[in-house]
Parts: structure tokens; C-alpha cells; sequence
């Protein structure tokens, strides 16, 4: 139902979609409003999380449920809304065409609320998917994702207006994004407007990563390595836009120290436009530093275009 939820929710859940009730206003079907925000009273406060993605989520879904639901006999349908969770009009309601009540046409928000605190956290084995959801921090502060060893699925999401100076949650600094090892993939996703300390809006350090059709733009990194600080990992960007980013180092920096001559950063029809650095001079699309001298950067460019950076 709608509203404002201030709890901590965990979803160790395999097969479970989780949404809001949509509702028919005169024929216009929209999905009711629902934001979830992590405590800061009470017992819940010590989570420092809105949602908690456990490791039995295979096939979970949060936010926009899946637009084909696959029957017994192997065929695929259209995923329906039931007809007695809308009222009046004609025809049947598909979730694919149901329009989102926040901005962005988010089905879901989540916000985050302190500077050591994260929107969306992701344990180790987390294999869930969110989709369309919007996320950011409710005062200013905090942290969008972490996720530390998972092979989460970020689906058209949208992080933004938050300001993450790299506190710690644990043992982990809480930028915007913080992903520690795994295989996570990120779809049609915006990061954007958005504040960090020194390890950059978003943080790798080892595991791979896959990015595609995703935008990064108007970020203030000038405190950070980069707007993307890679340490040891092999993240890829496909059909990806950097702009507008305002970095300390590079708009993607890369310490490749410990991985191996074919551990690449992979850019493929990418796009550098309008990204400057503290010293106007370096790394307005990429910064590469490594402790073994006399060996090529560990990156791959292929049909990228790089403009007035």
C-alpha cells in the first residue's frame, strides 16, 4: 500500500516480487506511491539500511515486476495486474505499461538517511533484480548501493542527489555506489547529481561489473580519485555517457596494481563529453596508474568518442 515505510526490510526470499498496489484514476493506471527509509531511531537504526538484499534471492524481483511471465508449458504471456487491485476501466492492465508516480518514472524509492548509512545493501551471494527504482538520500546524505561479492541486477534505476563522503559502514566507505567484488550489471541506469569523498561517486574494488546504457553525469568528484575509482577490478561500459563530471584525477581512475596483463577496463561505444579535472590537464576521460613500470595500461577503448574534456 502507499506510503512512507521507515524500517529496515531484509528479502532473503527466492521467487518473490515485490511491488506496489497500482490504481486506475479515470483510465490513467499508475503505481501508488511508496518510499522506503531507513531508521534512525529504535532498533532497526543500527541496520543502516533501507533494503537488505540477502543471498537466497534468485529470481527476486523489486520495483517493477517482470513484463513476461513464463507458464508451465514453457510459453511467455504478458504479466497482468489482477482485476480487483484496480478500479473501472476497460480492458486489461499490463505491468509493462503502468507508469510510475516519482520522478524518472520510478515504481519504487528508497532514501537513505546519514552519511554512514545505504539505501540498498546487497550481501555476499545477493542475486536479486531492481528495477525502476529511484534512489537517494532523504537529507542529503548517505549512500545509494553496496554490494560486497553479489551478482546483482540493476535494472533503469536512477541514483541521485546524495552526498557521500565516504564515511564507514562496517569496514566499507558508503559512496554513492560501493561494490566490493562479484559480478553485478547495471541497465539503462542514471547516476547523477551527486557529491563524494575521495574514493569517487562510485567505487570498485576488485570483481568485474557490467554497465550498459548507463549515464554518469553531473557528478562533483573533485575530492576523489576519480568519478569512477576502480582498485583491482575489471568493470566494462557499453553504450555508456559520461558527462558534466567534475573529477580530482580522472572521470574513470584505475589502480590496476595485482591483476593480471589481461584484466582490462572495457570500453565499448562510449561517450567522454564536457568531464574536466582538478588540474584541467589529466584524466578527463581516463587515469591509469600502476606499480609495475614499462606495461601498458590495462584498458581497452573501442568506438568511444572523447569530446572536449
Amino acid at each position: 500500500y502507499p506510503g512512507l515505510y521507515v524500517e529496515s526490510v531484509v528479502v532473503n526470499t527466492p521467487d518473490l516480487t515485490i511491488r506496489p498496489f497500482c490504481l486506475d484514476w479515470d483510465q490513467d493506471v499508475s503505481w501508488l506511491p511508496v518510499t522506503m527509509w531507513n531508521p534512525t531511531e529504535g532498533f532497526e537504526n543500527e541496520n543502516a539500511f533501507a533494503v537488505n538484499f540477502g543471498s537466497n534471492t534468485n529470481n527476486t524481483y523489486f520495483g517493477r515486476p517482470r513484463q513476461y511471465t513464463q507458464l508451465s508449458n514453457g510459453n511467455t504471456v504478458l504479466t497482468e495486474v489482477p482485476i480487483n487491485e484496480w478500479i473501472g476501466g476497460p480492458g486489461d492492465i499490463y505491468v509493462g505499461d503502468i507508469e510510475g508516480p516519482f520522478d524518472f518514472d520510478a515504481v519504487l524509492e528508497f532514501w537513505s538517511r546519514s552519511i554512514e548509512n545505504v539505501a540498498v545493501l546487497c550481501d555476499p551471494g545477493a542475486q536479486a533484480t531492481v528495477q525502476q527504482c529511484s534512489m537517494t538520500g532523504a537529507t542529503g546524505f548517505g549512500g545509494c548501493v553496496m554490494a560486497v561479492d553479489s551478482t546483482m541486477n540493476f535494472v533503469d534505476c536512477v541514483m541521485f542527489e546524495t552526498n557521500a563522503p565516504g564515511a564507514l559502514l562496517g569496514d566499507l566507505p558508503v559512496n554513492v555506489v560501493t561494490l566490493v567484488g562479484g559480478n553485478n550489471s547495471f541497465d539503462g541506469c542514471i547516476i547523477g547529481g551527486n557529491v563524494c569523498g575521495q574514493d569517487g561517486i562510485i567505487l570498485q574494488v576488485g570483481g568485474e561489473n557490467m554497465w550498459r546504457g548507463c549515464e554518469i553525469v553531473e557528478n562533483d568528484a573533485i575530492s576523489g580519485w576519480g568519478t569512477y575509482t576502480n582498485i583491482g577490478g575489471t568493470p566494462s561500459f557499453a553504450r555508456s555517457l559520461f558527462e558534466y563530471n567534475e573529477s580530482r584525477f580522472g572521470t574513470v581512475f584505475t589502480d590496476s596494481e595485482g591483476s593480471g596483463q589481461n584484466d582490462l577496463t572495457e570500453f565499448s561505444e562510449c561517450a567522454f563529453i564536457d568531464n574536466w579535472t582538478m588540474d584541467g590537464q589529466y584524466g578527463g576521460a581516463y587515469f591509469a596508474v600502476d606499480s609495475s613500470g614499462g606495461q601498458s595500461p590495462r584498458v581497452h577503448f573501442d568506438s568511444c568518442y572523447i569530446g572536449t574534456n
